[in-house]
């Protein structure tokens, strides 16, 4: 996938394959992360497709699926939902100085689209 630290469509499919790859996750790759919550997005500029931010939202197997590799946990930060303790983890992972936010571009995305691109490029 392209490391341009703008996260759309083709880096949400990336993410599925990655932790299809490497959590044996068996999520559906269809380049888009269902349901988060309408309120963070504003948090995400970096985000510009592949997501679907709704008010009514219920969460998605493809975050939860990244918090547990994360090593979030349910009552922790492992929500379903992108959210700052998500973001903040991210970048903590990436040695990335913490703000809880995904600009654009973004340090953060780009060094997850590249870690992507390590395992299933």
């Amino acid at each position: 996938i392209s490391a341009d630290g703008w996260w759309g469509e083709e880096t949400s499919a990336g993410l599925q394959r990655f932790m299809n790859a490497v959590r044996g996750a068996g999520l559906v790759v269809d380049g888009v992360i269902s349901s988060q919550p309408a309120r963070e997005a504003a948090r995400c500029p970096g985000i510009v497709g592949g997501w679907e931010w709704v008010e009514d939202y219920h969460g998605s197997p493809t975050i939860l699926a990244m918090q547990t590799w994360l090593k979030l946990r349910r009552g922790s930060g492992a929500t379903s939902t992108m959210n700052g303790k998500t973001i903040r983890t991210l970048q903590q992972h990436y040695g990335i100085s913490p703000d809880d936010r995904l600009d654009g571009p973004s340090q953060t995305i780009m060094a997850l689209q590249n870690e992507i691109n390590q395992y299933v490029g």
